[in-house]
């Protein structure tokens, strides 16, 4: 606490005191006369800095100073108590402040602002705890706890705002530093403007706010609304809090996620949003994830479109934060290199990541950083995805060797992509995103899914497997705003997203002749919108590749084809099954087997070889022929006739 604020609550008790008698006049005289030569000659008390931020008159910052010092000093408090005596209405009253002012009239103007929309009132600064029936004088007012702590010294906001870590400018590159200047002088300006940024989290949006805020001489809060309670009370607290904040310090106020009101169940939030920002008498910033959103505003709504810092820039980020936290880090300037190249995420996430080793007291190496986000990106998709363990390797498939050469190129792909597209400069001709979205095609059993984790172990990537039902929402924009969450962490998190079973999602766009067609094909143009922009590596499994979209099927890197296997195939795959440990008989006829089930796909034959040799280990006896066959037969019995009329 400063000695400047002490003084000012000190010159607030005394008049009390002298109000309710407990000193004399020459006394209070001689006291206030003191603690006024004193403020005036002092450093501007935290106070009146406040009132000067809020455009307080004089006596409405007197009367903020009463009520701080009625609800934080308890001298001053005990004195109002005998100051009222036996009044119901207990508390810093505009009746009570006027008794212990001078001259004795200064309450009546004051009375008529307050029931107004009182800067005071409308900042949140000062609550009123009487209901409607009290009259305006007699009307009880306390200040705000965090307001109190604020003007003690406490720069930490209140839960759930969020501040954020200043950045340095130099970790910019010139095309972001040119973003930041065109931000800087939209919230430079004097009337409020509501500035909507659209781009991926982890795209930088609230660092380069920050970078923006720091340009102005100024800092930034935030209101994350991933982490408001979806009550309609907890949202409008959030929303107080942060205009309050944005008040007491001048912060820029920035509300993120604001595509978490996109939801039907939503309507009532988004609207108390569009209202809130419509009384803000400065700049507010806004994020989404979500190109287009929709949202009403009061005066001017500026749009910018804000993208991931490029590799290069990220790299240095990289190189600027780790010497930062440690100067004798053990990261070498290559595996630096393949941190800005693999993980397209801004500083803030960078420094998140930092911080997180450092709190399980390990060393800062490549190693436990990629481990720090993995972790983060895991935990972005809890809920929404599966973390699939990988337990094949490259000897356990079978499949025709132009499938594999497409494979291998998919592969080559992904781990080329740095060197082709940003330094050779092919990204500049190809117009699109940097990601890699394949679609592997064919029957069940085929072996596309273990082809896709096999695609992930050989690039060092966890894959994530969507969980549809999950994912989609009979609510009109709830399915969207969850794959725009799974997109985003995939993106910056560098793992393979596997949509198992795509059709599901990716279905063709038909005529409109219902709202359900029209919300149907929604969804569609926004995952060949977000798929278009993904920076990721994504791969789709189907088994009626003709029910997918045509101008989905434009955007793949990739198309394989998974053909069910041919006698020779099925050969290997009957062998390789068997001669894993089993105890086989002597009649055991695998030729037979592949002439006999020609239908069967690789998962039927192993599913077939597990069940014979479970009836084998019950009874005692290796897995003989027949044990096999009748294993087989069950296979197609499950297959039914889709499968048993497929061919090659």
């Amino acid at each position: 606490m400063s000695d400047v604020y002490a003084r000012r609550i000190a010159r607030e008790r005394v008049r009390l005191q002298l109000a309710c008698g407990e000193t004399t006049e020459d006394v209070a005289h001689g006291e206030i006369a003191r603690l006024t030569h004193e403020l005036r000659n002092g450093e501007q008390d935290p106070i009146a800095a406040l009132a000067s931020r809020l455009g307080l008159e004089r006596r409405s910052e007197d009367f903020l100073a009463f009520v701080v010092a009625c609800s934080a000093d308890p001298a001053s408090a005990a004195a109002l108590m005998r100051l009222q005596g036996t009044s119901s209405h207990y508390g810093a009253t505009i009746a009570s402040y006027v008794k212990a002012s001078s001259p004795r009239d200064a309450g009546h103007e004051l009375t008529l602002s307050l029931a107004r929309e009182h800067p005071l009132v409308t900042s949140f600064v000062i609550e009123s705890r009487s209901d409607s029936s009290t009259t305006l004088a007699q009307r009880v007012w306390s200040v705000v706890p965090r307001v109190v702590r604020f003007l003690t010294g406490d720069e930490v906001p209140a839960e759930p705002l969020v501040s954020i870590e200043m950045p340095e400018l130099a970790l910019f590159d010139d095309p972001q530093r040119g973003q930041i200047d065109q931000l800087a002088k939209l919230l430079g300006q004097p009337r409020p403007v509501t500035i909507l940024i659209e781009g991926p989290s982890g795209s930088g949006r609230s660092t380069s706010v920050a970078a923006a805020a720091l340009r102005l001489g100024r800092s930034m809060v935030e209101l994350p609304l991933d982490r408001v309670d979806r009550s309609l009370d907890t949202f409008e607290r959030g929303l107080r809090a942060l205009y309050r904040e944005a008040g007491l310090t001048g912060a820029i106020p920035v509300i993120r996620g604001v595509d978490e009101l996109e939801g039907v169940e939503d309507v009532a939030r988004r609207r108390r949003l569009e209202e809130f920002i419509a009384t803000l008498p400065m700049p507010v910033v806004l994020t989404t994830r979500v190109t287009g959103q929709a949202l009403k505003a009061r005066g001017d709504l500026v749009r910018l479109t804000w993208s991931p810092p490029s590799s290069e820039a990220r790299r240095n980020m990289w190189e600027v934060l780790l010497a930062q936290a440690d100067p004798d880090h053990r990261l070498q300037p290559l595996d630096i290199d393949e941190l800005g190249h693999r993980y397209t995420i801004g500083p803030g996430a960078m420094r998140d990541a930092i911080e997180s080793i450092h709190l399980t007291g390990s060393q800062l190496t490549i190693q436990s950083v990629v481990d720090a986000l993995r972790h983060r990106t895991t935990e972005r998709l809890t809920g929404l995805t599966t973390l699939v363990a990988v337990r094949h390797d490259w000897s356990d498939l079978v499949l025709a060797r132009d499938t594999r050469d497409q494979i291998d190129a998919l592969v080559a792909r992904v781990r080329h992509s740095h060197q082709v597209l940003e330094r050779w400069g092919l990204h500049k001709r190809v117009g699109r995103a940097t990601g890699v979205a394949a679609l592997f095609s064919g029957p069940p059993g085929t072996g596309k899914t273990m082809v896709a984790g096999l695609v992930a172990r050989e690039l060092g990537l966890d894959v994530h497997q969507v969980e549809l039902s999950t994912v989609v929402s009979k609510w009109i924009g709830e399915t969207e705003k969850q794959l725009a969450q799974i997109f985003d962490a995939a993106g910056s998190g560098h793992c393979l997203l596997l949509f198992d079973e795509a059709d599901a999602l990716f279905t063709k766009r038909t005529e409109v002749k219902s709202s359900t067609d029209r919300y149907s094909n929604l969804e569609v143009n926004f995952l060949l919108q977000r798929l278009e922009a993904f920076s990721g590596i994504v791969i789709l499994t189907t088994n009626l590749e003709t029910s997918l979209d045509p101008a989905f099927k434009r955007r793949l890197a990739a198309h394989i084809v998974f053909w069910p296997p041919d006698d020779e195939e099925r050969t290997r795959l009957w062998r390789g099954f068997l001669g894993t440990g089993v105890p086989l008989a002597n009649d055991i006829d695998i030729e037979k087997l592949v002439a006999d089930f020609r239908d069967l796909s690789g998962a039927h034959i192993r599913n077939a070889v597990l069940s014979a040799a479970f009836a084998a280990a019950s009874t005692g006896r290796p897995v003989g022929q027949q044990a096999l066959e009748s294993a087989a037969r069950s296979e197609y019995a499950t297959m039914g006739r889709v499968l048993a009329r497929m061919g090659r």
